[in-house]
Parts: structure tokens; C-alpha cells; sequence
């Protein structure tokens, strides 16, 4: 049996080999050589393209973006751009039909490029939002109104075809509507597990939620919060409430003005030498309404001020240090609503807007 099977598996071969053959003299016998050529190459035209277009989308989806430096960029006061954002978010709003939240986009330039226009990755993506080659269509990636508008349709053009989920659409930007279709089709939610999208995701929401706080009346407002607290130091901040698990606040630069001020009227209600452990040095002032903010890193000898002290806002109470869990000179910063940590992004208030 296995031999008569064997013959029959070589004379099919032989007959498949024939039938091919056949069909290719028949094809250069009605066409010619030079046709068959012709098309070849027409469509060797077609396909490099297609494949070039696949090669840079997969670079995009394996490779992270490098970021700028924490603190070095980024904004102190209040949103950069945010008249581009408010420009920018009206006229893709009104293309593509969706409600585009402006704190969407400035969290997205957050996460991209930490708020600078000449940002590059690995992968070839550019400027403020970080738009690959292949999707600048004829703009400057470095023009920050060009670069905004781009990157403010294409998001807006994702939540068009995910019928307003954000979260894919943020998904789709980073890691490209190809990757989230097949989560999908895969049974997923829309969220490839690439190792670098989910995180994307929750970062840009989380700072999206943030600027939110700087919306009025569906605009982005150039104040960072609603007054509530002053400014604590003239400083770039270089690491916000997000830039890490657990921060439970934000840290402003020391490089330049190292001085620290009170956030507003209250009592020193601490003031706490920890001998180099976490904070180091800490001071604590409560406002009332079970408001209280905490500056951390001083050295001892630097503190302007005594637990049961009255502070005004905007006083001195001491000068940024390097004491404790810190690996350089810098003021961290908390604000503390009825003994929990929370963002203070909200709560601050930019000089321009009356700081003293």
C-alpha cells in the first residue's frame, strides 16, 4: 500500500508540475515576455510602499518614546498654548462631530512630549504630540500650532470611529487602530497589552483630569488652578503628581530661586526634623476647612518659622534643601484635604492672577 501511494503522490506532483507549466507557456504565448515583465514590475511598484508603511507603523508600536527630561521643560504658571488647544479642539470638534475635551489634549502633550516642541523618539515621532512621519501630512512637526492641530484632528478622527471611547482612542494614537482592532477581534477591550499602551492610557487620563481644573466654559484657561493657594516657590516644577507611584504631591526645581513661601494664610501646625529619613525636615501649615499644605527637603537651620506660628501668604518660611529621601536640592510640595494627599495642580494659582 505505502508503495501505490507513493507512485500516486509522484504522478499528482508531476501532473500539478504539468498543468503549471502549461499555464505558463500559454501566458507568455498569448502576452510575451515583455508584458509578464511589465506587470511584474507594476507591481513590485505597489508593494514597497505597503510594506514601508507596515515597517514604520510596527517601529512605532515596539519602541517607547524617550522623554525630556523631568522639570527641564513643562510649564510653572498655567497651560502653554492653551489659545492653540482651545483653536485647535473647536475646528477638529466641528470636523469630525465629537466632544473634545481641551484637558484631553494638554494631557497628551504632558505625556508625549513633557511640553516640548523639538521632542524626537527613537522611532521618528515629533514634537509637542509626538506625530510619526507618515501622519504629519505636510505640516512642521516643530511649528507648535501646526504640530497641535495635527495631533488634535488625528485624536479626534479615533474617537470618531470608536463613538467617543476615549480610552481607545488613546489606545489607537499610540499604538495605531490596526494594534486596537485586533485586541478586539481577540476578544479584548481595545487595549493592546503591549507593555506600554494600558500605561499610556492611564497616565494621559490622569493628567488629563488634572488640566480639567483649567477648563472654563469648555476652554483652556492659561492659570494653573482656582486660586485657592498661592505659588510656594519661583521654580520650574520637575516632577509633577503623577510622575511616579505614591508621590503624593509635586517638586519644584532648585535650580534658580530657592526660596519658599506660604501658600496662604494659616498656622504652623508642624515643623518636624526627621534625622535624614523620607522628608527629611517637614512643615505643615493649616489653612482651615481641613486644608493644610507641607514643604519637605529643608535643612533644619534654613526653616523661617515655629509650629504654632502665624504665616501670611507668600511669607518666606525657609529655603529648598537636599535633606532626607531626595537626590537633589528641591522643594517637595503637598496639599492635604482633611488628612488626604491630593493633587495640588488645582489648587494653585499663577503670580499673574494675584499671587503676592
Amino acid at each position: 500500500m505505502s508503495t501505490q501511494g507513493s507512485t500516486a503522490s509522484r504522478v499528482a506532483r508531476w501532473a500539478g508540475g504539468w498543468v503549471v507549466h502549461r499555464a505558463a507557456q500559454a501566458a507568455v504565448a498569448a502576452l510575451g515576455w515583455e508584458v509578464i515583465l511589465i506587470i511584474f514590475l507594476i507591481l513590485l511598484l505597489f508593494a514597497i510602499p505597503v510594506l514601508g508603511v507596515l515597517a514604520i507603523g510596527l517601529i512605532a508600536v515596539f519602541t517607547t518614546p524617550e522623554m525630556p527630561p523631568e522639570g527641564t521643560l513643562g510649564q510653572i504658571e498655567g497651560v502653554q498654548y492653551a489659545d492653540i488647544i482651545n483653536t485647535a479642539v473647536a475646528a477638529a470638534s466641528a470636523k469630525y462631530d465629537v466632544d473634545l475635551d481641551p484637558a484631553l489634549i494638554a494631557g497628551m502633550i504632558q505625556q508625549e512630549s513633557n511640553w516640548d516642541p523639538k521632542a524626537e523618539s527613537p522611532a521618528g515621532a515629533q514634537g509637542l504630540m509626538q506625530i510619526m512621519p507618515f501622519n504629519l501630512n505636510g505640516i512642521d512637526p516643530y511649528n507648535p500650532r501646526q504640530n497641535i492641530f495635527r495631533g488634535t484632528e488625528i485624536i479626534a478622527s479615533h474617537l470618531k470611529t470608536y463613538d467617543g471611547d476615549v480610552e481607545k482612542a488613546l489606545a489607537a494614537y499610540n499604538a495605531g487602530p490596526g494594534a486596537v482592532s485586533k485586541n478586539i477581534s481577540n476578544g479584548g477591550d481595545g487595549i493592546p497589552q503591549n507593555g506600554e499602551t494600558p500605561e499610556y492610557v492611564e497616565k494621559v487620563l490622569g493628567y488629563q483630569k488634572t488640566y480639567q481644573s483649567q477648563v472654563k466654559k469648555g476652554e483652556m484657561v492659561a492659570v494653573i488652578g482656582d486660586g485657592t493657594l498661592g505659588m510656594p516657590a519661583e521654580a520650574q516644577i520637575s516632577c509633577d503628581y503623577h510622575c511616579y507611584d505614591d508621590h503624593g504631591g509635586i517638586d519644584f526645581s532648585g535650580q534658580g530661586n530657592r526660596a519658599i513661601y506660604a501658600a496662604a494664610d494659616g498656622q504652623v501646625v508642624r515643623k518636624e526634623d526627621l534625622n535624614g529619613r523620607s522628608y527629611g525636615t517637614l512643615v505643615v501649615i493649616d489653612h482651615g476647612g481641613g486644608l493644610e499644605t507641607a514643604y519637605a527637603h529643608m535643612e533644619w537651620d534654613d526653616i523661617l518659622v515655629e509650629a504654632g506660628q502665624v504665616v501670611k501668604r507668600g511669607e518666606p518660611i525657609g529655603t529648598m534643601g537636599n535633606n532626607g529621601k531626595s537626590s537633589g536640592v528641591h522643594l517637595h510640595f503637598e496639599v492635604r484635604l482633611n488628612g488626604e494627599r491630593v493633587d495640588p495642580t488645582p489648587y494653585l494659582q499663577s503670580k499673574s492672577e494675584g499671587d503676592s
